[in-house]
């Protein structure tokens, strides 16, 4: 358990500089029993989005914000987050209609 701090701060940085939708969303999906402490994925989550901006990820995003409020790096979650979700959804809505 020492070394957890030291490796949950390197897969940060791993994160930080990943530049491929592919590798996030595999992240992802090998968390899809959220193992990864909420910020973490919440950060993946974050960067994967600025990659690609998609429905799926918007409602992804919307889904982690509501199911843990905005977490920051200290673990704590501002669950003022209504209006966030709303516009998430919102964009992902107009991108499949946009798309169809």
């Amino acid at each position: 358990f020492k070394q957890y701090p030291a490796l949950m701060q390197q897969f940060s940085d791993m994160v930080d500089q990943c530049d491929d939708a592919a590798t996030l969303r595999q992240i992802i999906e090998l968390d899809s029993g959220y193992h990864l402490l909420a910020w973490y994925r919440q950060k993946t989550i974050e960067k994967w989005l600025s990659l690609e901006r998609t429905p799926n990820v918007l409602r992804l995003y919307a889904m982690q914000l509501n199911l843990f409020g905005d977490v920051d790096a200290f673990g704590e979650a501002d669950t003022d987050i209504d209006d966030r979700v709303l516009a998430l959804e919102a964009e992902a809505d107009a991108l499949e209609k946009h798309n169809t």
